[in-house]
């Protein structure tokens, strides 16, 4: 009986010994587990209020504003700086196009001037009764002239609206999830979705935040590299102001048969940026007869304008005339009144914006 039992405890000792071995030589289940990496870009927006764009330089746009009520400009007193239109001229808020227009002036008003633009190419004039406000209207030689205008003071120009606007900064979001297996004798997988919104031409770099495990680094971050965009401004010709005018002239010659029988004067203009025009003036000695014959030529050379022209407008004693001479035109002869001073303005009759010229005029007053 004893050796029954022994040998039944034997057996049972026998099956628990093959059980742990059988236990031993199972292969464990590896462990999965996931991770998640999240990377994060703050997305940035400055909303506010902005300053509208500022005036631009121009003198004037060509058309005019057909809603707009005609003027009646305030009287003039003698002597008073005065300028006069040489077209229908909108009259605007301040000294730039992007001012409202406030009224149109008719072709050959005159209106008190009261200040100028700080780059001259706007006249601050005295507004009409009832306009209210400010009242702006072009310097170009092509819209208006003036007179007694050469001590004219800078007028502050008006405060321009202001604008809100968003100002729109590129934003970028990422989310990538990593499975990985942990077992360090195998190669880690990786599946990653990512979506990102970028702006063309800024940079974008995401702020990562990740979480590790087993010793596995984090996806590689996204880096957007923008593609950069390059413009190019074309170097503009601009013609430096000489502060000639009709009561300023850059040379005055005095012709005479035994004296100075002619002469020439050489220099630039440009529009819509720099010096407009230029003046210069000649007389003759009195006789019996008012008429005296006179040789005027203009050479130019035109730049940044196809369709641009120069011209020579001729003036006596400050009053504008129907005398003109056309560029490269050759010599043309013409009639004066000797009695008077001849002034001569050399200006765009056609222009185009970025215009620039070179000129030279010659006047024969004997042979």
């Amino acid at each position: 009986m004893k050796h029954k039992i022994l040998l039944l405890i034997l057996l049972a000792f026998a099956l628990l010994l093959a059980a742990c071995g059988e236990q031993e030589n199972e292969e464990a289940e590896p462990e999965r587990v996931v991770e998640t990496v999240v990377v994060v870009a703050t997305p940035t927006a400055v909303a506010g209020e902005v300053d509208a764009p500022l005036p631009d330089s121009s003198s004037e746009e060509t058309t005019v504003a057909e809603d707009a009520p005609v003027m009646e400009p305030a009287p003039v007193e003698a002597g008073q700086p005065t300028m006069t239109t040489l077209t229908d001229l909108n009259v605007r808020r301040g000294p730039g196009t992007n001012y409202a227009v406030v009224g149109v002036l008719r072709a050959g008003e005159s209106a008190a001037i009261a200040g100028k633009s700080g780059n001259g190419y706007w006249w601050k004039i005295v507004c009409p009764a009832g306009s209210g406000g400010e009242c702006w209207a072009s310097a170009g030689a092509q819209y208006s002239t003036a007179v007694n205008a050469d001590s004219v003071p800078v007028a502050v120009a008006p405060a321009l609206p202001k604008a809100t606007q968003a100002a729109a900064v590129p934003t970028s979001a990422s989310t990538a999830t990593v499975t990985v297996t942990a077992n360090p004798n195998a190669t880690p997988t990786t599946t990653a979705a990512a979506t990102a919104t970028q702006e063309t031409g800024t940079a974008v770099t995401p702020t990562a935040t990740a979480t590790q495990t087993n010793g596995y680094p984090p996806p590689e971050t996204p880096t957007y590299t923008p593609t950069p965009t390059a413009t190019t401004e074309q170097q503009k010709q601009i013609a430096p102001f000489d502060n000639d005018s009709l009561q300023n002239p850059a040379t005055s010659v005095f012709l005479r048969i035994t004296g100075d029988r002619n002469f020439s004067y050489s220099d630039a203009i440009s529009y819509e940026e720099g010096d407009h025009d230029d003046w210069v003036e000649f007389e003759f000695p009195n006789n019996s007869n008012p008429s005296q014959v006179v040789w005027i030529t203009l050479d130019c050379a035109i730049s940044g304008s196809n369709s641009a022209q120069v011209r020579a407008t001729i003036y006596e004693d400050g009053a504008e005339t129907t005398k003109l001479v056309l560029c490269n035109q050759g010599e043309i002869q013409l009639t004066v009144d000797n009695t008077k001073m001849q002034q001569v303005r050399i200006h765009f009759g056609i222009t185009d914006e970025s215009v620039y010229a070179t000129y030279t005029i010659t006047v024969v007053g004997f042979r």
